[in-house]
């Protein structure tokens, strides 16, 4: 409760905490606006099955990017396997991270030092930023924490320079350069 109570406060939009036993959820933190967690069945979503599946068998945490919740909104979920004396996994602890609070609070997607971002989902939807960007610079991102891949768009706000702030001064030195070579000869 005290760990649970102290991440929750501090300014990470955490949304709750949570003690999975085997597949179901069993504890959450705060009970209040989570209410319909407890009891779910992380091993019935076979995408989930399969990431926690790997996270058993390496021991590592993982990932889930954002998804509904069933307790309304959207979130990412970082699950850390806990295993018994002999080896054995018995369950996950977790911590749901509110996907839209993270998003306002980082100011993702947001202006950032002259550039916008906008980072597409694997279904195609955005999931940070809402503008379509001119020309933007693709990347797609793929690793073994992120099952499938996710598409990070950049490009900067004011648009794409149509010339470079010398262009005008390489122009009058190319044109010096060619007159007095013309002279010369």
């Amino acid at each position: 409760d005290s760990f649970s109570s102290a991440l929750a406060a501090s300014k990470i939009a955490v949304k709750s905490v949570q003690i999975v036993v085997d597949d179901h959820i069993e504890l959450v933190h705060p009970i209040q606006g989570n209410e319909r967690a407890i009891g779910l069945d992380l091993f019935a979503d076979p995408g989930r099955r399969v990431l926690l599946e790997r996270s058993i068998a390496t021991g590592e945490t993982t990932l889930e990017w954002p998804f509904g919740l069933v307790q309304g909104g959207s979130g990412l979920a970082i699950r850390r396997p806990i295993f018994d004396d002999d080896g054995s996994a018995w369950g996950f602890a977790a911590v749901i991270v509110d996907w839209d609070s993270l998003i306002r609070t980082g100011r993702v997607g947001q202006a950032s030092k002259g550039f916008d971002v906008v980072v597409w989902g694997p279904n195609g939807v955005p999931v940070v930023g809402e503008r379509p960007l001119e020309r933007p610079v693709l990347r797609s991102v793929r690793s073994e924490r992120l099952p499938v891949p996710w598409t990070v768009a950049v490009a900067p706000s004011a648009g794409w320079p149509t010339s470079s702030e010398v262009s005008i001064l390489i122009w009058v030195l190319g044109a010096a350069l060619s007159i007095l070579g013309g002279l010369y000869v």
